[in-house]
């Protein structure tokens, strides 16, 4: 443990600045301390230091004793929570100023002895502190960490409350996409997707995804999505849905379509291809991962946001699964937080069976060149906006139609955008690791996608369509000079001379000063 560079960085999750400057912490104070950091990630609690990392020196432990005792402390710690941690306690000395430093574990959830349930959270200003624990947020980590999957209890009703018209809808989905599940009963089909138990029980996914809208606001008012559209800052329209889940999550895409348009098209091989605003396939998934991830134990209702500018913006009750965070979402296993509820959604086809939807979604906003999703994660929601309205028409006639694996298309969106990257700075872009990218790298350079120089990777000049590329060069960085074209391009000067000229002549571009100062920019109209 580095003291002086944890001193320097200053409080964080893991790490909690206690003051004894005005007088000692009582036991309680100490106890609570721990019991935030055990409940969150675990980490060190200073006792003797300032919220700014000055070491003001701590009190004498136990409080009638003239110097610190470790053992006594940790034996406190462990004698007033519950389960008991076990913490690790010694003392270090800086500039003559002792300071205790507890190391506390990562804890399933504990307790101090007199009740009180405690987290560590970065605030709204991006500070840490401690909260309470409140129960549904017990329930979801004891759910997360011990694989007990809440939407799989039973609970007491039975099937008669299971929507009809949802049970047809749900059959014919199953018989389109699964044939062994073409000849089941009615009954046979709701032990099936674990609706209801052999016993005859209905559990509590299975009234989430089938039961009447009555019952499953009887049970969880909370399940409820509000789509609201917006032009600017003004509310056009809001829409409330409370449908069972296998209906709910088709009346969502179907309003969304409603907003849906082609922004543009593109001919490749003879074939023209629409580039739409939303794509399908990411609408789907955006949307199923929502219904499937939310928190049902956390209040709240989905929260569907459609902004005529061109974004779709969903904001989930609860955050991520515990191990899952924005910088290793590509990377990290499935782990549904309701995994019979995301079983429902695999078996009747509604979502990718192999459980990598956030794939297809990354995917589909490659192919046209369209920003990737954009995260807001905090400890009680997730935020996801989809940018529809920015696309790059070079890169869709590249991509679009390609059999690639999501790994390929994105190394190619990223060599793109960046005009040439090392391998290092893929790997950290596809949470991958060096030697995976290094795979795909080589098998987009046999099929011709990429070309290498060295340690970076650059679009094989064959599938650069060297006139858009001058005119994405210029939508970035212009005003530029003939010889600044030419470096970022990787093309010759005679080559890009004569295609400015065209350029020129078609009014897409215009020519600024006057020789050794002459500089090139779009139009204002493109």
């Amino acid at each position: 443990m580095d003291l002086q560079s944890i001193l320097e960085k200053g409080e964080s999750v893991e790490i909690e600045f206690k003051s004894e400057k005005r007088g000692p912490l009582s036991d309680n104070d100490i106890v609570e301390a721990a019991v935030c950091l055990a409940n969150r990630n675990g980490g060190f609690l200073l006792i003797g230091v300032e919220d700014d990392g000055t070491v003001t020196g701590a009190c004498p432990y136990p409080r009638d004793e003239k110097g610190i005792n470790p053992e006594k402390l940790r034996a406190m710690i462990f004698s007033r929570t519950s389960p008991g941690l076990w913490t690790k306690v010694w003392v270090e000395e800086i500039e003559g100023k002792q300071i205790i430093i507890i190391e506390v574990p990562k804890a399933l959830v504990t307790a101090t002895s007199y009740g009180k349930y405690l987290t560590r959270i970065l605030g709204g200003d991006g500070r840490p502190s401690c909260v309470p624990l409140y129960p549904h947020e017990l329930i979801s980590i004891l759910s997360e960490e011990t694989k007990l999957d809440v939407t799989a209890r039973t609970i007491e009703l039975n099937a008669s409350v299971i929507d009809e018209e949802a049970i047809d809808h749900v059959w014919k989905l199953c018989r389109g996409r699964n044939p062994d599940l073409e000849f089941v009963s009615r009954d046979e089909l709701l032990r099936i997707l674990g609706a209801v138990t052999p016993d005859g029980k209905l559990t509590l996914a299975g009234l989430l995804f089938l039961g009447k809208k009555e019952a499953i606001h009887q049970f969880i008012p909370h399940h409820e999505v509000i789509l609201s559209v917006f032009k600017a800052s003004d509310l056009v329209s809001q829409k409330r849905f409370i449908s069972p889940l296998s209906i709910l999550i088709f009346e969502l895409i179907d309003e969304i379509s409603r907003y849906n348009r082609g922004i543009g098209e593109v001919i490749k091989n003879g074939v023209r291809y629409e580039v739409p605003l939303f794509g399908m396939e990411v609408t789907r998934e955006i949307l199923a991962n929502a219904l499937v991830h939310r928190d049902y134990m956390c209040l709240g209702a989905i929260s569907i946001e459609i902004h005529m500018d061109g974004r779709l913006r969903v904001n989930n009750p609860g955050g991520f699964v515990r191990g899952v965070t924005v910088h290793n979402l590509l990377s990290t296993p499935p782990r549904p937080r309701n995994p019979l509820l995301a079983e429902m959604f695999r078996i009747t086809g509604i979502v990718e069976r192999t459980g990598r939807g956030i794939d297809k979604v990354y995917l589909g906003q490659a192919v046209y060149g369209k920003p990737l999703p954009l995260w807001n994660v905090t400890e009680s929601s997730v935020s996801v906006t989809i940018v529809g309205s920015e696309w790059e028409r070079q890169l869709t006639e590249i991509l679009i139609n390609e059999e690639l694996a999501p790994e390929e298309a994105l190394i190619v969106y990223h060599s793109y955008f960046k005009q040439g990257i090392s391998v290092k700075d893929l790997a950290s872009a596809l949470q991958r690791s060096s030697e995976e990218v290094e795979f795909f790298i080589q098998r987009l350079q046999s099929n011709g996608f990429l070309q290498r120089e060295g340690e970076r990777v650059f679009l094989s000049k064959t599938r650069i369509n060297v006139q858009e590329l001058i005119i994405s060069i210029l939508k970035e960085k212009g005003p530029l000079s003939r010889s600044e074209i030419s470096k970022f391009s990787g093309e010759n000067p005679s080559k890009v001379y004569r295609i400015l000229k065209k350029l020129l002549e078609m009014g897409i571009v215009k020519r600024q000063g006057k020789g050794k100062n002459t500089f090139y920019t779009l139009q204002n109209s493109r």
